[in-house]
């Protein structure tokens, strides 16, 4: 897989993932009731996963290796961001 779309893929997933992160994490400390302190941690964990899911795919020359991270990556982002939805 040619290097560029793997860095075009990876900034736009990690811009979006943490921008969205950012701003649950503000809606959840400014509105929410007292005691969700550990929301203002979500958006570190996201940009732990997106990068090391992104070192990752750097390093590895296969496609099926980056495309199977390419999605972990994204189903545990999507995961981190909406669980309050998912498991209520």
């Amino acid at each position: 897989m040619d290097r560029v779309y793997i860095h075009t893929i990876n900034i736009l997933i990690g811009v979006a993932s943490i921008g969205i992160s950012f701003i649950l994490a503000w809606v959840m400390m400014a509105f929410a009731p007292e005691g969700n302190d550990l929301y203002s941690l979500m958006p570190f964990l996201v940009i732990a996963i997106w990068g090391i899911g992104y070192a990752i795919q750097l390093n590895v020359e296969k496609t099926r290796v980056i495309l199977l991270t390419l999605v972990v990556e994204c189903s545990l982002l999507f995961i981190i961001i909406f669980y309050e939805r998912l498991f209520q």
